[in-house]
């Protein structure tokens, strides 16, 4: 899941970041809170606000498991120039936080696959730098700490590591799937029991008052088309009309 914090964040009365050009990232910083995973990105803003005396929070991009489920939050806009790693991770990083603290809890797998995503979404947006690296925020020259941790530092190499054609098929695939099928579902079922294939997601429309769901259909062989359909509800009553 995703939400957007960049308007509802804590920030500083009167100190704002600077801007800079989005062509100048060319590394993404990984940090962990160093706090509980139960650390809401509201307090770390605070923190870094009224603590450091920061604009406002510094990090990107935050990774958050709570309730069993993994949250993405956009936290500042990448053309924010954010405190975060000195001059040169300031300059050029884009700051990727996972909410915990890493140098003595390993991240769950669930986390270790958000965070895989947002690299690959990050480098699919970075066109002028399509391989740009993650590197851990204790690397970035400048900085003398430990963070991310030792735990998160051990998943870097494989996230650094150009994917297999296997791979990179795989996940293109993955990105450019327009519809599931889902053979349990009524119209799906009607569809593949007749030899037909669906090649539409399903859609609703209203007639008369009357909410319809529908779903496009061909026959590969004869290229026949036809639109099963099904009043909201009554599954057990699909028809078509064909063209």
């Amino acid at each position: 899941s995703y939400e957007d914090l960049t308007g509802s964040l804590p920030r500083h009365a009167t100190l704002r970041y600077a801007e800079r050009s989005v062509v100048g990232i060319d590394r993404m910083v990984l940090h962990h809170t160093e706090a509980s995973r139960a650390t809401s990105w509201q307090a770390v803003a605070q923190y870094h606000v009224a603590t450091n005396g920061w604009p406002g929070i510094g990090y990107h991009l935050g990774i958050r498991r709570y309730a069993d489920q993994v949250l993405v939050s956009q936290l500042n806009m990448p053309h924010v120039q954010s405190y975060h790693a000195h001059a040169v991770g300031n300059q050029h990083g884009l700051a990727v936080c996972i909410a915990g603290k890493f140098d003595t809890t390993t991240p769950y797998p669930d986390e270790a696959e958000a965070l895989r995503l947002v690299v690959a979404v990050v480098r699919r947006w970075a066109t002028w730098a399509p391989a740009m690296p993650i590197v851990a925020h204790g690397d970035v020259p400048g900085n003398d700490t430990t963070c991310p941790g030792q735990y998160l530092r051990a998943i870097l190499p494989a996230l650094n590591t150009s994917p297999t054609l296997h791979e990179a098929i795989l996940s293109e695939a993955e990105r450019q799937q327009v519809m599931q099928f889902n053979p349990n579902a009524a119209l799906q079922r009607a569809i593949f029991t007749a030899g037909y294939t669906p090649n539409s997601p399903e859609f609703e429309i209203e007639h008369g008052g009357t909410r319809y769901v529908a779903q496009r259909a061909e026959h590969l062989a004869s290229g026949t088309v036809r639109v099963y359909y099904a009043k909201f509800g009554d599954w057990d009553n699909v028809k078509f009309v064909k063209r």
